[in-house]
């Protein structure tokens, strides 16, 4: 089922969003004009079962550590698709919503 566990469409397993309603970093009233309604207990549930027991960690230690694997992931991501099209990262700044390049020079 795909979507956060949060979302209650049946997804049992935590997704980044999940770990981002734990660490209270989503507003559940203002996401989608409050049209979206989210269960943080669901993203509870879901972390507790697949993450924390299972590696002996507490609630937001799992929830922070899906956060890092995930920036993690797409640091790497960032890094390849960079390197290959020329930039030097340190020389660039990341432009959300940009569709004509990956990186934007900073001057």
């Amino acid at each position: 089922m795909p979507g956060p566990a949060c979302y209650g469409l049946g997804n049992e397993q935590p997704t980044v969003t999940d770990a981002n309603v734990v660490l209270g970093l989503i507003n559940s009233h203002a996401l989608a004009g409050g049209r979206l309604a989210i269960d943080r207990r669901l993203s509870e549930q879901a972390i507790l079962a697949y993450v924390a027991k299972p590696l002996g960690l507490t609630l937001e230690d799992a929830a922070h550590g899906i956060r890092a694997v995930a920036n993690a992931a797409m640091s790497r991501a960032i890094r390849a698709v960079t390197s290959v099209g020329g930039c030097r990262g340190r020389m660039h700044r990341i432009q959300p919503r940009s569709t004509k390049k990956v990186c934007a020079s900073r001057h």
